[in-house]
């Protein structure tokens, strides 16, 4: 008899002895069929290879390979998922729940995946299993508050994250995800990418007016001094020193009249000597110094040759039309003007997008596109981009918006690619042809063909009314816009089925903080998302007609109310009520400024991690409610609220006390911004619970204790 048929019999007789009663012998039975019976093997994971251009940044989408099929992985914030979907039909192919939402992903060299969970301050490297299609944790690591984007080195060696909240940069080993290297960058660090030939890990900001390039050399090395180098975008007084006799006199104008007010995402282009860089963002421009003629002070100001400037006695208002919103100019203009935020010296409407080229071999930034006054794109909060080298073009995914736009090196936009609302990433295949594209808000997937198209006349360059020869910015001159480049046609929109169902309301709420160019918000364009960055602040200062403001950061803040920087409204949708009209928006609906605010007071506090030291926190506590400082009694719960009453602490005013949560990450403190840090404002305000008195070790232990709120 064959041995297999032998064992199938003795274990069936061991199956009718047991019948008959002679349980002594069951252990022994189980021990023998274990022998020769199967045991079911645990499958190893599958490999997911990496597929697409851009391969080394994290994504909230992700294109990968398993066997000869490609797949596309969406980090599913809103259900706590991985999702995995065919990016050929946009069929669901598996859902795999995990532990929090996860904010972006990207393949590692071993087919995991890397995925950043904010809520957690981790990383969790996930496998692809046979069985379901599921994704499981192998592995993961903690990270500093608030993880934001990850990038791997050219080698593969070195994984690269950056945290938001906490401002670092850190090196890991992938596989193991051990710690070799961290050190600080600039405030609310987002995407990052390492160039080409390794030596330089580039990082933009979504709130700081620059890109920082981080030698790899330096940080590997653990130096004291690691060197960073910054190509500012705008102002914010660092621009380079540049002689007045140079020949980029005028380039340090231009670095001089702007600020940078959104840049989410960095690009390398494939350059060999890897210097190119390209950084999406949005530009807001001040008002000028030189006014000859009363302007009024709730009305944005415009850079214009003098020339063209009509006598004082004069009222007559400027405006022009950008896709059909209206931004006025002097006592006039438009829908009389814009009534308040945006109109200071050190930043003001209209903005515009523009598309830096970073060079890491000297540290500059160059406008290689932009999208000047009279020629404004609706893209004023780009999110994510990719770069299809094949089309030698970038695509922005711009949200509060349907579009992605289409970029190209010697023109402004030369497409606009219709996708669902507020697309959050965007990928191109290897091969360049098809475009992907997530809708986080929408909750959609969505496929588009890229095809190369005639070639595009020539552009012509139309010579401009405006010229710099007094020293006045110009508006730059007016181009012909081409016939587009590329030729695009949607292949299917797939909307996933929500596991983790919301509130229609919720959802309503949140597109329409997300929305750009809504006239019922504002004339000009700007959304809430545009001044609260991810919902917290975008670190401008602007002039109203009650003096300057700072933009508030909203996570955390807002409580029960009174709201305003005086508390001199009673609810939230009073407050969101004359915001629209401050900045010229007709205003919303009653309903739908409801849904606004409804989703607005679920913007809790950033999450904290533990203290290192307990003891300096105990001690700042301690401080916090002394009765010499006595912090508490207006800074109620901990700091965490506040009393809800108004007071006068030297700063010119009587204004409501704020909550203190996350008042560590900003960058600017009171109402007008005149602390650029907490240990300024414990060192110099006299009004302020005495904190001038404090000792530098004193101070030290408040900022430790302020830091955990």
């Amino acid at each position: 008899m064959h041995a297999k048929h032998v064992g199938l019999a003795l274990v069936l007789a061991l199956a009718a002895t047991g019948c008959r009663g002679a349980s002594k012998d069951a252990g022994v039975g189980k021990k023998l069929a274990a022998l020769v019976m199967p045991k079911e093997v645990e499958l190893p994971p599958v490999l997911v290879a990496r597929l697409g251009e851009d391969t080394r940044r994290s994504s909230e989408l992700v294109l990968g390979r398993v066997a000869d099929r490609p797949v596309a992985l969406v980090m599913d914030q809103d259900d706590s998922a991985i999702d995995e979907l065919d990016p050929v039909t946009g069929a669901v192919l598996s859902t795999s729940k995990i532990s929090s939402p996860p904010s972006e992903g990207m393949l590692l060299g071993d087919g995991t995946l890397a995925v950043v969970l904010r809520e957690e301050s981790s990383i969790a490297v996930f496998a692809r299993h046979v069985k379901g299609q599921h994704y499981r944790e192998v592995r993961r690591v903690k990270l500093p508050d608030d993880p934001r984007s990850l990038a791997l080195s050219p080698d593969d060696k070195t994984l690269y994250a950056t945290t938001g909240a906490t401002h670092t940069l850190v090196a890991l080993e992938p596989l193991g995800l051990g710690e070799r290297a961290r050190t600080s960058v600039a405030r609310e660090p987002r995407g990052l990418v390492v160039t080409d030939d390794g030596e330089s890990v580039a990082i933009a900001h979504a709130t700081f007016d620059g890109t920082t390039l981080v030698s790899t050399k330096d940080l590997a090395a653990k130096s004291d001094k690691v060197e960073r180098a910054v190509a500012v975008h705008g102002t914010n007084g660092i621009c380079p020193p540049v002689p007045p006799e140079s020949k980029e006199e005028n380039e340090r104008a231009e670095c001089k009249g702007e600020l940078a007010r959104h840049a989410h995402v960095v690009l390398s282009t494939g350059v060999e000597d890897g210097s190119r860089l390209l950084t999406p963002l949005v530009m807001v421009s001040p008002r000028p110094d030189l006014v000859p003629r009363p302007m009024s002070k709730i009305a944005p100001q415009q850079r214009m040759n003098k020339k063209l400037m009509v006598p004082s006695n004069n009222s007559l208002g400027m405006s022009f039309m950008n896709d059909g919103f209206e931004v006025g100019f002097g006592n006039g203009g438009g829908a009389g003007g814009i009534t308040g935020y945006g109109t200071s010296v050190e930043s003001g409407p209209p903005e515009h997008f523009e598309l830096r080229e970073v060079r890491a071999s000297d540290h500059r930034s160059t406008t290689m596109v932009g999208s000047r006054f009279g020629r404004q794109t609706k893209c004023l909060v780009p999110v994510a981009a990719t770069f299809a080298s094949s089309f030698g073009v970038a695509l922005v995914a711009c949200e509060g918006t349907k579009r992605v736009e289409v970029v190209s090196e010697k023109h402004t936009t030369v497409a606009s690619l219709d996708v669902p609302d507020s697309p959050s990433a965007v990928v191109v295949t290897s091969e360049g042809g098809r475009v992907l594209v997530w809708s986080r808000l929408s909750h959609t997937l969505s496929a588009h063909h890229l095809v190369h198209s005639p070639r595009a006349k020539p552009v012509v360059a139309m010579p401009s009314p405006f010229d710099s020869s007094d020293g006045i910015d110009s508006v730059p001159a007016i181009v012909a816009k081409p016939k587009p480049a590329p030729k695009l046609a949607t292949v299917f929109t797939t909307a996933v089925p929500r596991a983790v169902p919301r509130e229609a309301s919720w959802l309503a709420g949140r597109e329409l903080f997300a929305e750009t160019f809504d006239r019922r918000i504002s004339s000009d364009g700007r959304g809430c998302a545009s001044c609260h960055v991810d919902g917290a602040d975008d670190a401008l200062v602007w002039s109203t007609p009650q003096g300057k403001r700072r933009t508030r950061t909203l996570e955390g803040q807002l409580g029960s109310g009174p709201f305003g920087w005086k508390g001199e409204h009673k609810t939230l949708a009073e407050h969101v009520k004359v915001t629209e009209r401050q900045l010229g928006g007709t205003g919303l609906p009653d309903a739908d400024r409801e849904k606004l605010t409804a989703y607005v007071a679920t913007l809790g506090a950033r999450k904290r991690a533990p203290a290192a030291n307990d003891g300096l926190v105990a001690k700042g506590r301690e401080l916090f409610v002394s009765p010499k400082h006595d912090c508490a009694t207006c800074h109620a719960g901990g700091g965490a609220d506040t009393d809800r009453a108004v007071h006068d602490v030297g700063s010119g005013g009587t204004f409501m006390t704020p909550s203190l949560a996350g008042v560590t990450t900003r960058p600017l403190l009171f109402h007008d911004g005149t602390y650029t840090s907490l240990d300024e404002l414990l060192t110099k305000s006299k009004s302020m619970g005495r904190a001038n008195e404090m000792s530098p070790d004193e101070r030290k232990a408040m900022g430790a204790f302020l830091a955990t709120l």
